[in-house]
C-alpha cells in the first residue's frame, strides 16, 4: 500500500499575546498562489490568501 505523502503549513500569529493563534492547513501548494522566494524552499504566501484556509486554533480550541 503506497503511503500519501502530506505537507502542512503551520501559521502562528499573535505570538507575543495572551491567546496566540495558530492556523493549520494540509496540502497548501494546491490551496494557495505561493510566490518562490529562494530555490524551492522559501516562500512567501500573502495574508489574505492563507487567513481563510485550513483550521485555526486560539488557546486551544479549534475555529474554522
Amino acid at each position: 500500500m503506497p503511503f500519501a505523502i502530506s505537507t502542512w503549513l503551520y501559521v502562528v500569529t499573535f505570538c507575543k499575546s495572551e491567546k496566540p493563534r495558530l492556523r493549520i492547513i494540509r496540502d497548501p501548494i494546491p490551496k494557495l498562489n505561493p510566490e518562490m522566494l529562494y530555490r524551492q524552499v522559501q516562500f512567501m504566501v500573502e495574508e489574505g490568501d492563507w487567513s481563510s484556509r485550513g483550521k485555526e486554533i486560539i488557546s486551544g480550541n479549534v475555529v474554522t
